[in-house]
């Protein structure tokens, strides 16, 4: 997906003869962090899901336009253009097996955020039912996402935020995970959704910030791979006190939030 799906969606929102509801829940203008940094209201929906965005703001908003911008002109706006798949980059190794002390040093190693306009534009949502909380982070950058939680906490608050799941940012890449959000986040279901066909993620900082932060967590790796199944290791699960499930690459996996 990218901005020439991004158009056809505004076409068909906007046809004249099927008008559909854009934004309408937020006075039809863009769903973002304002100026300073506050997410937008939160929306309830009719089934009773309470929908905060936390991602994009103002900022990332601005690096993407010129970028959209260049991709329409180059499709010269064509509704009908098939838009090719990415090129896919060779398969990879199986890493071999890992210590407690290497993951340490993977989980300190400097982090480097994404810089990649798309992704900085990606709609992160935190998700609120029935008590349970689940924060999906799509793409987005955790320090934007770090801006939208602490303007959604309370004044003098400890900045410790509470979930019951979070779907890790871009499939567990090491620019999108850091280790200040992971130490933010008091949760204990970690999804990591990806076959690592093309980038190679979960990338090993990505991974490492997590059981070396996360108490008790449970990662959820809906494939097992050459980059997810080192994980799978009793001796760093005994160390860290973490647990792994895994999906078969098949079906889907199912996460029920007691």
């Amino acid at each position: 997906m990218g901005p020439l799906d991004g158009e056809r969606l505004t076409t068909r929102l906007a046809d004249p003869q099927r008008p559909l509801p854009w934004n309408a829940a937020f006075g039809r203008a863009a769903v973002r962090l304002d100026d300073a940094g506050a997410p937008p209201p939160a929306v309830e929906l009719s089934g009773g899901m309470r929908v905060q965005v936390l991602s994009a703001d103002a900022r990332q908003l601005a690096r993407m336009e010129p970028v959209w911008l260049d991709a329409c002109r180059d499709a010269c706006l064509d509704p009908q253009m098939e838009v090719e798949a990415p090129e896919e980059l060779p398969g990879f190794e199986r890493m071999g097996g890992l210590d407690p002390a290497e993951v340490e040093a993977i989980a300190a190693r400097e982090f480097r955020e994404d810089r990649a306009p798309a992704n900085g534009s990606s709609i992160g949502l935190a998700l609120e039912y029935r008590g349970k909380r689940a924060l999906l982070l799509a793409d987005a950058l955790p320090s934007v996402v770090m801006k939208g939680l602490r303007a959604m906490a309370p004044a003098g608050a400890a900045e410790r935020f509470a979930f019951d799941l979070v779907k890790v940012s871009h499939h567990g890449s090491r620019n999108n995970t850091s280790l200040p959000l992971v130490r933010a986040l008091d949760c204990r279901e970690w999804v990591f959704s990806t076959n690592g066909r093309i980038f190679k993620h979960p990338d090993d900082e990505a991974v490492a910030r997590v059981v070396t932060q996360a108490r008790d967590a449970r990662l959820w790796f809906n494939y097992r791979t050459a980059r997810t199944e080192p994980w799978d290791d009793d001796a760093l699960r005994a160390h860290f006190g973490y647990r792994t499930v895994y999906g078969d690459g098949t079906a889907p996996l199912s996460i029920e939030l007691l």
